[in-house]
């Protein structure tokens, strides 16, 4: 996982991290279901789980989130990249916890 002091940055600056707190079960229960899926893809390598593989999964469920679409629609946001720093952001947040 890449999250820089710049993309966290951004991300407060266009409101992401109300839309986190605001929903934190919604985005945990997200990071779950998405690294519970990557242990049983790494598991068997004998590998820990890492953010990066958790992130692969993650990253598909946070964009079609029907709260995701709607702050990017309030905050006319368009780049694709929302979602991967968004991912991020959220494995930040919740790693301890997984």
């Amino acid at each position: 996982m890449a999250l820089t002091a710049m993309k966290t940055t951004a991300l407060v600056d266009k409101g992401f991290d109300g839309l986190y707190s605001g929903n934190k079960a919604l985005w945990f229960q997200k990071a779950k279901d998405a690294h519970d899926y990557a242990v049983h893809w790494v598991e068997p390598t004998r590998e820990p789980v890492r953010t990066d593989d958790v992130l692969v999964n993650l990253e598909p469920a946070v964009e079609v989130a029907p709260e995701f679409r709607h702050h990017l629609d309030e905050q006319r946001l368009t780049q694709k990249y929302w979602r991967t720093y968004f991912s991020e952001y959220i494995l930040d947040q919740v790693w301890s916890r997984l």
